[in-house]
């Protein structure tokens, strides 16, 4: 009952703040989720893909920095059996995972059995983008404000009209994967 997931200690180590209380149960990250915990701009980020919420750690206080609306969550209990997970995968909502590019929030969730994106912007505390993405998007990485994507030839296919077929000609099926690097762009 008294367990936290996250603890403020001072110099003295004398403990000043806690912060989201640990589940009930040992659950399982879904494969997906590249990492728990973003550091960005000096500022710590918590992903916690179960309840769809992410909390910011900023200028020594912890708060939710954002939480996703999700109609029809994954409940907790199927977090706890990854065969039960993967069963149900399509047929309820969840986080997938959390980017950073700029200061822009790329969240990948499932809703409904489709694949989506919503695009937060940090800086106005917003949500600029979100919605159904055609295809699925492989892993997401961050690198110097620019977002670095490893795709298959089939997985490029997907979405490639998307980005103009300019490739359609240069691609055959057994090529190596294409590393595609692109922009969260505001408009």
């Amino acid at each position: 009952d008294d367990a936290f997931l996250l603890y403020r200690f001072d110099t003295s180590l004398q403990e000043k703040e806690r912060s989201i209380r640990v589940h009930s149960a040992q659950i399982y990250s879904p494969l997906l989720i590249s990492s728990p915990f973003i550091e960005h701009d000096d500022n710590l980020y918590y992903v916690d893909n179960y309840f769809h919420t992410i909390h910011l750690f900023k200028e020594g206080k912890f708060s939710t920095a954002f939480r996703l609306g999700l109609d029809n969550p994954m409940p907790l209990e199927y977090f706890q059996d990854t065969s039960r997970f993967l069963e149900n995968q399509m047929s309820f909502d969840y986080v997938m995972d959390v980017t950073f590019s700029d200061n822009f929030l790329l969240i990948s969730y499932i809703d409904s059995g489709d694949y989506h994106m919503a695009v937060y912007d940090t800086q106005v505390n917003q949500m600029i983008a979100n919605g159904m993405a055609k295809g699925m998007l492989p892993k997401i990485f961050s690198n110097d404000g620019m977002l670095l994507s490893p795709f298959s030839v089939e997985n490029y296919q997907i979405i490639d009209d998307i980005l103009g077929n300019y490739m359609d000609d240069l691609l055959a099926l057994e090529d190596n994967y294409l590393i595609l690097k692109w922009k969260v762009r505001n408009k």
